[in-house]
């Protein structure tokens, strides 16, 4: 449509200023009028304000009835401006934002005499209805057929509304919006499907919603694919709170053939803040089973956060007199604490508890827990000291499962020095730096009080009693400097002095006047004396070291060149013998045939006791590095690709000065790579130059005097280990099995269903493992030879878009038997899912298939489950 005349346009334009000024309602910005029905083409913009304005001295005083807010709109295609009937419509996606209500349709009607609005969908050449009206008033947000709202009062109708609130989604045929944002709805539905028309709804004649409140509804029945079932309810309560907030949790009835009907995970759910929350939980069983658990979550921004997970339960398994019949009572107690670096520079305290008893994963359905031998907890505090030292304090616990041994620290304290001091050097530098100028030393201390003990034996009086403690104290004193600029001397004094508050004697009781009244004689009496004693010992090391290479280059072929780096090294150690007498540290005792046997006041201490006998030794070790430098087209920088033959070889052997006879220690090999990048490989020996009896015994006559070889060989380990995850996309992948295979209590993992990726076609993990190892036995003419070797192995595909299926098992090629299996089978439902685990032989052999809603809210609630529990098998 063609513009008119300047003058028909500049008196459009002073008639329409003139009728804004009069209703006080709007302020053009940027308009332009092209027909004389007032047509506004496409995205032309109006803001409508509550500001009075004067125009050709006409002054109005402000209308009581006037819109509150600036209202901003505009359409596409059209807007039409009524001035008789006092009306905008907005036509082809049209958007009205005023305050915080943003509307959105394909046509909107805007009455400004009423202050009210009318949206509507637009229906296409087919009949069907497009671009409905979106409300969203605050975070409230909505769907409809047709809307009709009051600006004073804040009030509206709704026709076929579709809203959300948290996960779940409510469905009305008529709907009223009150001011306080209260809603009532009359023939909805309430579903956690986020789909036009739901799988599966709870239906309701009338309801009322309180925003971040509750939905309460009267009678209601569930319907799965439109089809009614027989589960009715009186009257319906959902809460739709923003984040977390306090309730009852409905426990989950069922069976178990070994331990009875029961209900479990009952309970009730404290929101006490966003800082902190409780979850208590119970189960109960018929046959005489219960268990209660707390779960807690605790935060505070920039200094802390954790959670606290306890429990403790009674366990029956069968009838009580029957040969199978079990019973135990398990708990654990389970912390973890994490301090935010923020919240102190110089303390920070860290904790990861794990206490459980002895039975408490042993029908554990969760792969991982099944599987765990050995738990550990700790406690630890960390802080620093006059800014020159480290502290710190560890509660430390060790307990297997499977022996019930249990190691205590109660508690483990470190001083560390931060900085290391140079006595000779000068504070002041003048000229270079004088060798004698880089002696340095540093301190460290450790203290302990250990109790290894066993489960049973825990809570004995006299357990306690043969706790072990002590304080170790240690000062290195360290210097370095170079020759010839290519050799590095390492020179270090280590001095070591341990504190103990017990000692120990020995004496040998073969006396028939001894009044020990339940004592065989003769026997060995050992006591414990409690008195305060130091020992020390000390040690000199010194060590020389260089580097090495050779290069061979190649100006035609593919390889560039070969680089070998040797590093050859020699070191001296010396070490007094602190077993003779003027330490102390050293005492005998005469046994029943009259022999001295010595023995250490501190053998039974927790850092043991200095060491006897005098050593001197000369050290030397070879390491060898290999690589190759090729040509490639896929460098476009260099050209080349480097490529590793051998990480490492090594060779070390030793001569002990201070020893009278076989002073050579025995040669040691070691060498590793990786070839294509995949697989890893280790190779070491032992090779002994001195000849060895048929009883073991090693005698101080050489290999080559006698048998005319240089070495024998002493034992020989080969071993191979490949480990590849591969996608689809051929990457890494991640999580190469998304799809676990481990059960909770009450069905699959939590993991699946939420967590399972259909971006990623396929994942494939392999680990395979071999372990050759070759030794030596006393008749000398032949070598025991074991063989291990293992193949683990996980797969998942994508089936079809929504399957998808993951695989998880191993060989043990010395035993001949399959490893954990276990298939798992997964398929999205949209708004449900269905779950299968099958562990087809082995003792946790059963199966799980579930069907269930996603969502949270309702996952527990509306499920159908059918498994084949190991647990409950005889």
């Amino acid at each position: 449509m063609k513009p008119h005349s300047f003058h028909f346009f500049n008196q459009s334009f002073k008639y329409c200023l003139r009728f804004i000024c009069l209703w006080g309602l709007f302020s053009f910005s940027n308009t332009s009028l092209f027909s004389q029905n007032q047509i506004i083409n496409d995205t032309s913009k109006f803001n409508l304000k509550t500001d009075t304005i004067s125009t050709d001295s006409l002054t109005l005083k402000k209308n009581s009835k006037v819109i509150e807010s600036r209202i901003d709109y505009s359409a596409t295609d059209s807007v039409r401006f009524d001035l008789i009937s006092k009306k905008v419509y907005l036509y082809r996606k049209g958007e009205i934002k005023y305050q915080k209500i943003d509307l959105k349709s394909g046509q909107i009607e805007v009455e400004f005499d009423k202050r009210e609005l009318r949206a509507c969908g637009i229906k296409d050449t087919n009949g069907r209805i497009g671009e409905k009206p979106e409300f969203n008033d605050d975070g409230t947000a909505f769907k409809s057929e047709e809307l009709y709202y009051n600006f004073d009062t804040k009030k509206g109708v709704i026709t076929t509304l579709k809203t959300q609130e948290g996960e779940s989604y409510i469905h009305g045929e008529r709907v009223k919006k009150m001011e306080n944002d209260v809603t009532y709805i009359k023939h909805g539905k309430f579903t956690t499907c986020d789909d036009d028309h739901p799988h599966f709804d709870i239906r309701f004649n009338r309801a009322k919603m309180i925003p971040n409140d509750k939905i309460v509804t009267g009678p209601a029945m569930i319907y799965i694919a439109d089809v009614p079932t027989p589960l009715f309810i009186p009257f319906g309560f959902f809460p739709n709170k923003k984040g977390q907030s306090s309730g009852i949790i409905i426990p989950n009835p069922g069976s178990a053939p070994r331990r009875g009907f029961f209900f479990k995970e009952g309970g009730y759910f404290f929101a006490f803040s966003d800082k902190l929350n409780l979850k208590l939980t119970g189960d109960i069983y018929s046959r005489g089973s219960w268990a209660i658990r707390g779960f807690s979550n605790y935060a505070k921004r920039y200094k802390y956060n954790g959670s606290i997970n306890l429990s403790y339960s009674l366990n029956k398994y069968g009838e009580q007199g029957d040969p199978d019949f079990e019973k135990s009572r398990d708990f654990s107690i389970q912390w973890v604490h994490n301090q935010d670096p923020k919240a102190h520079p110089n303390h920070r305290l860290s904790a990861n508890v794990n206490l459980v008893s002895s039975n408490s994963y042993k029908y554990s359905l969760n792969a991982n827990s099944y599987f765990t031998n050995t738990t550990q907890s700790s406690i630890n505090y960390t802080t620093n000291l006059w800014d020159r030292f480290s502290m710190s304090v560890d509660f430390s616990q060790t307990y297997n499962i499977n022996t019930g041994d249990m190691n205590i620290n109660l508690p483990s304290i470190t001083l560390n020095s931060t900085q290391r001091y140079y006595p000779l050097k000068h504070k002041k530098q003048v000229g270079k730096t004088k060798w004698y100028e880089n002696i340095n030393l540093n301190y460290s201390l450790r203290a302990d009080n250990q109790l290894n003990t066993n489960d049973s034996a825990l809570l004995d009086k006299k357990t306690f009693k043969n706790m072990k403690n002590g304080m170790v104290h240690s000062i290195p004193i360290n210097s370095s400097f170079n020759i010839f600029k290519f050799i590095n001397i390492s020179n270090s004094i280590n001095y070591t002095e341990r504190w103990y508050t017990q000692t120990v004697e020995k004496r040998w009781i073969s006396d028939t006047t001894y009044q020990g009244t339940d004592t065989i004689l003769p026997y060995l009496e050992v006591t414990k004396s409690n008195r305060f004693a130091a020992a020390r010992d000390f040690s000199f090391n010194a060590s020389a070291s260089t580097r090495m290479y050779g290069i061979v280059q190649f100006k035609r072929g593919p390889i560039v060149a070969i680089r070998h780096v040797l590093n050859p090294s020699f070191s001296f150690s010396y070490r007094p013998d602190f077993s003779q007498k003027f330490w102390g540290y050293y005492k005998t005792y005469t046994d029943k045939y009259g022999k001295e046997v010595p023995y250490s006041i501190f053998e039974e201490g927790i850092y043991g006791s200095p060491p006897s006998q005098k050593y001197g030794s000369i050290g030397f070790s070879l390491g060898n590095n290999l690589e190759m430098k090729v040509r490639s087209k896929k460098d476009t920088i260099s050209g080349t690709t480097k490529i590793v033959l051998i990480e490492s070889f090594s060779l070390s052997t030793a001569y002990n000065l201070a020893a009278d006879s076989l002073n050579w220690s025995p040669i040691s090999l070691y060498a590793r790579t990786t070839l294509f990048k995949k697989i890893a490989v280790s190779y070491s020996s032992i090779w002994d130059p001195y000849v060895i009896l048929p009883n073991g015994q090693r005698i101080n006559q050489f290999e080559w005097t006698q048998n005319r070889r240089f070495l024998r060989l002493e034992n020989t380990t080969w071993t191979f280990d490949v480990s590849w995850s591969l996608n689809s996309k051929g990457k890494t992948a991640s999580n190469p099995l998304p799809l676990p295979s481990g059960y909770d209590y009450y069905g699959i993992n939590e993991v699946l269903g939420q967590q399972v990726d259909f971006s990623i076609p396929w994942n494939f993990s392999v680990n395979y493992n071999y372990r050759y190892t070759s030794s030596r036995i006393a008749s000398l003419f032949s070598y025991t030879k074991t063989y291990v070797q293992s193949l683990g192995m996980s797969f998942d595909m994508n089936v079809t878009p929504k399957w998808k299926v993951g695989v998880r098992s191993g060989y043990d090629f010395e035993t001949g038997e399959f490893t954990y299996t276990s298939l798992d089978i997964y398929r999205d439902l949209h708004c449900w899912e269905m779950l299968f685990n099958w562990i087809p032989f082995g003792y946790r052999s059963s199966w799980n298939f579930t069907i269930r809603v996603k969502a949270n809210m309702l996952r527990e609630s509306l499920k159908y489950e059918k498994k084949n529990d190991y647990r409950d098998r005889r």
